[in-house]
């Protein structure tokens, strides 16, 4: 059983997303109660070294640069969250930059494809 195929990679990337968003929460629960010692902080920082060490486990699996284009979705990802979970709303300016990292992450897609065929060619020859 292939251990790095996809299918793990999508799960990873899951928790990883997770991570990042119980963080989020958990510091606006802290900043909520007002005081530096509450049980808030306690479990942003759980969800912080979670992610850097799931972040250590995605990079021995995957090369860096396919898994930093990954990671760049949670900038759509977690917005999108907190609009339908925590009713928040979201801006003009996340608009903007869901418009620009998209087509980022699409032309970065294609582009490892090109490579990943171009590679399979040179190898058969």
């Amino acid at each position: 059983m292939d251990r790095t195929g996809p299918a793990r990679h999508i799960f990873l990337f899951i928790l990883y997303f997770s991570f990042l968003w119980g963080g989020q929460l958990s510091s606006a629960g802290a900043a909520l109660e007002g005081n530096f010692l509450n049980f808030w902080t306690g479990l942003m920082y759980v969800f912080l070294l979670s992610r850097g060490f799931l972040w250590v486990l995605i990079l021995k699996e995957m090369d860096l640069i396919k898994a930093y284009a990954l990671s760049s979705v949670n900038f759509i990802i977690i917005p999108l969250l907190s609009r339908f979970f925590l009713h928040e709303d979201l801006e003009l300016k996340y608009l903007i930059g869901a418009i620009f990292i998209i087509p980022g992450i699409l032309l970065f897609a294609l582009g490892e494809k090109r490579n990943s065929t171009a590679s399979v060619r040179t190898v058969q020859s």
